[in-house]
């Protein structure tokens, strides 16, 4: 059996402040890359009142999320805690910058394997086989890099190569601060999107918060201020139903979720696009092929490449361009 090489991670990209960088590449090669920072898509997704909250969709544009542009590279190349299953890689890597100026270090690494420790006896990562594992995290990591792009068009690497870039929402319209709900705004706070699956509005804020144990309500900053628990937050997300008597986004895509003859109908069935629709709702889902939903897929798909399954790995049910949504959003409010 061969030795094991663990990658030592001294420095972690950024945004368009720190460039040039270098981008880490599967084999071990590391080559410069440059490019500059744009907006980024957010979500928030939260639990009705059996659920713990109201169950709301919500895209806003440009949410911040602060590493850098391809620490994206290091989560899927080594193995650790048996999470991710080895992406074999030529030697240890390192990064050749450190950040600097207004660089920050977050979303990085170490905080992914923090956080997803906490749910892998829950089954994060750690469900089915070898390749279901791996294909859970690259679909998780879909979502996230999706939403946390600065990617542009003609981006060095492609737009792909972007995601963790963003961890807030740049310019927020408004505070998002619904006074129905139980979970009642602080005087001074904002609910913008914060986080690797940006969280929108105070009950959602409040549900998650509740969750954790962290008063998020009073403290919604502590989602772009600590990538552990952006990414805990995100996890808990992936893990738990919108509403109860619905999947979460974790078991309709392992296979553990079973739909019924309603959700068959609909054309909701196990697979990648119904995680798409209990995260996103009718915001993605039902509307065609439409670029929202196009952009996450192929997310998911570059994951897999990045980690040696394969997009032909992608599996049945890929999108949800023809799904009905499970929480319409007439049915809640949203921005």
């Amino acid at each position: 059996m061969g030795v094991k090489k663990e990658m030592v991670v001294e420095g972690l990209l950024s945004p368009a402040s720190c460039l040039p960088v270098r981008r880490i590449l599967r084999d071990g090669e590391e080559e410069d890359v440059g490019g500059s920072a744009g907006g980024g898509g957010g979500v928030a997704v939260g639990r009705d009142g059996d659920g713990g909250g109201e169950g709301v969709q919500v895209e806003a544009e440009g949410v911040r999320q602060g590493v850098g542009v391809q620490e994206q590279h290091l989560l899927l190349q080594r193995d650790h805690h048996g999470l991710l299953p080895g992406v074999p890689v030529r030697e240890p890597l390192q990064q050749a910058q450190r950040p600097r100026g207004a660089c920050r270090r977050l979303l990085d690494y170490q905080s992914f394997i923090t956080a997803a420790a906490l749910y892998e006896p829950l089954g994060f990562g750690t469900t089915g086989g070898k390749q279901m594992q791996m294909k859970e995290v690259a679909a998780f990591l879909g979502h996230v890099g999706s939403k946390t792009s600065c990617g542009y068009g003609v981006a060095t690497g492609g737009p792909l190569a972007w995601g963790l870039c963003y961890n807030h929402e740049m310019s927020p319209s408004q505070i998002y601060c619904d006074s129905d709900s139980i979970y009642r705004c602080v005087e001074g706070a904002e609910y913008y999107g914060r986080g690797a699956l940006p969280v929108f509005w105070n009950f959602n804020y409040g549900t998650i918060g509740e969750a954790l144990n962290i008063d998020l309500l009073h403290h919604p900053e502590y989602l772009e201020q600590n990538a552990t628990l952006a990414f805990q937050a995100a996890i808990w997300r992936w893990m738990n139903p919108i509403k109860k008597k619905q999947p979460s986004a974790h078991d309709a895509f392992v296979g553990n979720w079973k739909p019924t003859k309603n959700d068959t109908l609909a054309k909701r069935l196990p697979g990648f696009g119904t995680t798409m629709n209990i995260l996103y709702g009718d915001q993605t889902c039902g509307q065609g092929f439409v670029d929202s939903m196009n952009n996450i897929i192929s997310h998911y798909q570059y994951y897999l490449d990045l980690m040696g399954v394969g997009r032909e790995q992608s599996g049945d049910n890929l999108d949800c361009a023809e799904q009905e949504p499970f929480n319409p959003s007439s049915q809640s409010a949203t921005s």
